[in-house]
């Protein structure tokens, strides 16, 4: 931990407006709090406010009764959902009925949207997850990730 902040305190560091945290369930949430805030704030002669920090995002993998849950890492950090894109993929694959989505968010055990990291499918998923949809299912894959223009 110690070497990482030194890091962060080194000059270079200040280029890096947000970081990911790879495997952060692996870390005791009190001792990633404290790392945190040693990094510095942004720089404000680079047009930052005053006080703006870094954005952080953590990798905590919980699909539900994992024994390590993504909130206990949501308070100082944004975290990814994974169930994001399980819960899509299901709806997809006919598991769940699309009039579900109506209530589509925390009522499904979702981070609060300014807390998660969303996405379909990672490297993390693409093995050993079948049921979650990847670019190998051209046509479902397209539809989760449809946007609005």
């Amino acid at each position: 931990m110690h070497l990482f902040i030194i890091f962060c305190q080194n000059k270079p560091f200040h280029q890096f407006l947000d970081f990911r945290v790879d495997a952060a369930k692996h870390m005791w949430p009190e001792d990633l709090k404290v790392i945190y805030s040693r990094v510095k704030n942004l720089n404000p002669k680079h047009n930052f406010p005053s006080g703006a920090r870094p954005y952080v995002f953590q990798e905590v993998i919980d699909y539900g009764g994992e024994a390590i849950s993504k909130y206990e890492y949501n308070s100082f950090g944004a975290v990814t959902e994974f169930r994001y894109g399980m819960e899509l993929s299901n709806a997809l694959n006919g598991k769940n009925q699309l009039k579900w989505f109506s209530n589509w968010g925390e009522a499904w055990g979702l981070l609060p949207s300014q807390d998660a990291v969303v996405f379909i499918d990672n490297h993390d998923t693409q093995r050993g997850h079948p049921e979650i949809l990847t670019y190998k299912s051209s046509k479902k894959y397209k539809a989760s990730d449809s946007r609005e223009n």
